[in-house]
């Protein structure tokens, strides 16, 4: 694993909405490889892998590059920013966190405020805050000098940046998903240099985080026959969720099963078996280990794809991730390297004609 990439992906704030960073250094690592990328009007960052020009279907590889954060809802008289949630995110893990707003003249540091512990009430200790009552302090005394840091209402705020390693563990800033979005670019520096079966495109997409569909807009670009989705699969071996399953870090990569999410979407996965087949057997050729995950709650923009066209064959690959959609996520690095071989060796072994059909 490139960690110097990784590091650079993962330091780089670009919410739902507002990936133009990220789109500005997929593209530029993409056309290092491959002449062709484009930039859709969505803001997904497409390149393509020419295979042999016979026809068959494509397959597409993607990964989400935004982030979750929130948004700039309101600004007090004496300074003080009221905030949005913008994807998923918890707001018992909010408070006097560093976080960076993202403004018409640059980034803004600030911190999201806590009352202070002397004051606490004991009824208050063990509560938390909602997501309305939530302020961010900038240092400032006023709202003319929030506007002269050019904060306005609408601003994404993101958290701010940590990255660092420990042994065969990363903790940092967005490993969903720019731990995926690093893989990915692995993957297509190694296929670029061996032979394919067909077209495989690579896509770098756009507002997971916030509705899951934004990479919709790239369907009539590809319509691809198989579709694998790379993100973040929550780690249970932690104190916490050991009861959940058995996804930890260190196992390798890992092939979700099910997935699916109740509250309002109605989304989720329940991936072609054939096509989960051809993953195991080629992680057994290839003595990778390959752990299998079932969780609810957790989806990707795979649950959506799917649907489009005539159906697509879809699959979530992904990777153990530890403290999901915290301010700083940890995972393996050994397991994002077996990843990246396991999708060379899929991507490279699958044959032209391969029968995905049901019944």
């Amino acid at each position: 694993m490139n960690l110097r990439r990784l590091e650079e992906l993962s330091s780089i704030v670009a919410p739902s909405g507002y990936e133009d960073p990220m789109i500005h250094v997929m593209r530029r690592e993409m056309s290092a490889v491959v002449p062709e990328v484009q930039v859709d009007r969505l803001g997904n960052v497409v390149a393509r892998l020419r295979g042999p020009g016979d026809g068959l279907a494509p397959i597409m590889l993607f990964a989400h590059m935004d982030e979750l954060g929130f948004v700039v809802r309101k600004i007090e008289p004496d300074g003080f920013v009221r905030l949005e949630r913008l994807g998923g995110l918890p707001e018992r893990l909010a408070q006097a966190r560093p976080v960076v707003v993202t403004s018409r003249r640059g980034p803004v540091l600030g911190v999201i405020g806590a009352k202070s512990h002397h004051y606490t009430r004991p009824e208050e200790k063990y509560t938390v805050v909602p997501i309305q009552e939530l302020y961010l302090d900038l240092g400032v005394r006023s709202a003319e000098e929030v506007a002269a840091l050019g904060v306005e209402v609408g601003n994404p705020v993101s958290y701010a940046p940590f990255f660092h390693t420990q042994g065969d563990s990363v903790m940092a800033k967005t490993l969903d998903n720019r731990a995926g979005c690093a893989v990915m670019l692995e993957v297509l520096e190694r296929l670029a240099a061996t032979p394919r079966s067909r077209d495989i495109y690579f896509v770098a997409t756009v507002q997971e985080e916030f509705n899951l569909r934004g990479l919709l807009s790239t369907f009539p670009l590809i319509v691809p026959e198989i579709a694998i989705a790379l993100d973040v699969v929550v780690a249970c071996d932690t104190p916490d969720l050991r009861p959940v399953a058995d996804t930890r870090l260190g196992g390798g990569p890992v092939v979700s099963l099910y997935t699916f999410h109740g509250r309002g979407t109605l989304g989720g996965l329940i991936p072609n078996p054939k096509l989960v087949q051809l993953v195991i057997d080629t992680a057994n050729r290839r003595g990778i280990p390959l752990q299998r995950n079932v969780s609810m709650g957790l989806l990707t923009d795979a649950s959506f794809l799917q649907m489009e066209g005539k159906g697509v064959y879809c699959l979530d690959l992904g990777f153990a991730v530890r403290y999901t959609h915290a301010p700083v996520e940890v995972a393996s690095l050994q397991d994002l390297s077996k990843l990246v071989d396991l999708l060379v060796a899929f991507l490279g072994e699958i044959p032209g004609e391969v029968d995905l059909s049901r019944g």
